[in-house]
């Protein structure tokens, strides 16, 4: 059986077991059935196997399950089942883990976060509870770095991680398309336009709308930054187009100035000669795409999606008001405990949203973060961006044309793109922006190492890399195999 057969019936199996076991088995029996059977194949395929269940884990975070009195998503099973198997090979073959300055200072994040829901919190089981779910998530991020060890590796994991991606954008369309014909398999309302939203296999319409646009970046990244062949240049116009047609249809304002800021940054790296090119092609892409889903609105005086954009600018309107509220609750009672804050997802613990009694969440990532961590935690986190971002942009400035670079340059305007989009709806507290920040790394790293040496490969390497990869091995992590 093939590398490729493996990993494709890994994919077919957490879906298809997640859609058919729960019903049937339940899901405290699917989980336990579902990791007994998968032992062997992600052994024999490690680590491609392990990142591939954490890429497909991070896609399905709408589904949860109760076990033991925990709601937990499928990526938080994910990487304590892969963790498990990993400290067991870490421990057979006496093997080191590799963390830098960078990961000292998330670590000393989490501490923070730690302290202050064990002493300040409201409710102190329900913010170590969230603790743990976000150290989780961390952790993710941390194995992952170890995982994506070559570049080899790193080529695999970046297709699967495009393939995933744009999946997941398919089925949140399908299911917008479906809901006109009765059947909802993943939309909701939105509040103000009354349009109905698609998240898909996501948690909800923002996060749906984020998650798609990173991945609409990365395409057009890739198409900007690489000499790829032309049957690899239609599969990636295919996933650009498949993945903003989905951040469309979000209708999520945050997801629409995240790909504004990514184009921006995209324009900047690519050559001045692709300037004016890309900048027609995306205009006419999208004046297409707008056209075309303006017919979707019940309304049709005017397009859901247009209506959505301008209201960017309109202050007035009652989400904004509303988003603008719970900013200023949180602010002032920041003050009560200005330097570690209050305690990992304690503002729900604090306050309840005005129209519906569940509890309040604060959608900007640095006021929730200085709600929860305080001044010393904000510190610590954007210190850890600072770094992170930092070390990727010297890396694209200082070395030449290569693949490396352009997936660099990839995973850099995403992350970006996502980062403008959490100053309305942040999702650190969900795999895939975890992942994000590791291959961002990774691809960090394979510059900076690739330059020390003295490989850089051509401008001209295609996608051809990713798909098949050279023989290459070239180690990111000395001593790593």
């Amino acid at each position: 059986m093939s590398s490729k057969s493996i990993i494709v019936f890994l994919i077919c199996f957490v879906l298809i077991g997640v859609g058919l076991g729960i019903p049937l088995l339940g899901p405290t029996n699917t989980v336990i059935i579902g990791a007994l059977l998968t032992i062997p194949i992600v052994i024999k395929k490690w680590p491609l196997s392990a990142i591939t269940l954490v890429i497909v884990a991070t896609a399905l975070n709408r589904y949860r399950f109760d076990i033991a009195g925990w709601g937990l998503k499928i990526e938080y099973i994910a990487i304590v089942y892969i963790c498990v198997i990993w400290a067991i090979q870490l421990l057979a073959r006496k093997s080191r883990v590799q963390v830098d300055q960078k990961d000292w200072i998330l670590i000393v994040w989490l501490l923070i976060n730690l302290l202050s829901s064990s002493i300040n919190a409201p409710d102190r089981n329900k913010s170590l509870k969230y603790f743990v779910l976000l150290g989780l998530m961390v952790l993710m991020y941390l194995v992952l770095v170890q995982l994506l060890s070559n570049e080899r590796t790193l080529h695999k994991a970046v297709v699967l991680f495009l393939m995933v991606g744009t999946l997941t954008s398919l089925f949140g369309i399908l299911a917008r398309w479906l809901y006109a014909f009765g059947l909802n398999l993943g939309v909701q309302i939105d509040p103000s336009t009354k349009e109905p939203i698609p998240y898909g296999t996501l948690w909800e319409g923002n996060i749906f709308g984020s998650y798609t646009m990173s991945f609409a970046l990365c395409f057009l990244a890739l198409l900007s930054t690489s000499e790829i062949h032309k049957r690899h240049r239609l599969v990636l116009w295919s996933g650009f187009i498949v993945n903003f047609s989905a951040t469309l249809l979000s209708l999520s304002r945050g997801a629409y100035l995240g790909f504004a800021g990514g184009l921006l940054m995209i324009l900047l790296f690519v050559r001045k000669n692709f300037l004016r090119r890309w900048f027609f092609a995306i205009t006419i892409v999208g004046l297409l795409l707008l056209i075309s889903y303006g017919s979707l609105t019940v309304d049709e005086s005017r397009s859901p999606i247009i209506t959505r954009a301008l209201s960017l600018s309109n202050f007035t309107e009652a989400s904004w008001q509303g988003r603008l509220y719970y900013y200023q609750q949180a602010l002032d009672s920041w003050k009560v405990h200005p330097l570690i804050g209050w305690g990992t997802g304690s503002f729900g613990q604090l306050y309840t949203y005005v129209t519906v009694k569940l509890p309040a969440w604060v959608g900007n990532l640095e006021i929730r973060m200085l709600h929860d961590s305080g001044f010393l935690g904000v510190c610590a986190f954007v210190l850890f961006l600072i770094m992170v971002i930092g070390n990727a942009m010297r890396a694209v400035v200082k070395t030449r044309t290569s693949f490396n670079r352009n997936l660099l340059i990839t995973f850099l305007v995403s992350f970006i793109g996502l980062l403008i989009a959490y100053q309305a709806t942040e999702a650190t507290w969900l795999g895939f922006t975890w992942v994000h920040i590791a291959f961002l790394r990774v691809s960090t790293r394979a510059v900076l190492e690739n330059s020390a040496n003295g490989k850089v490969p051509q401008a001209s390497a295609r996608l051809d890399m990713a798909v098949a990869n050279s023989r290459d091995r070239c180690s990111i992590i000395p001593g790593s195999r």
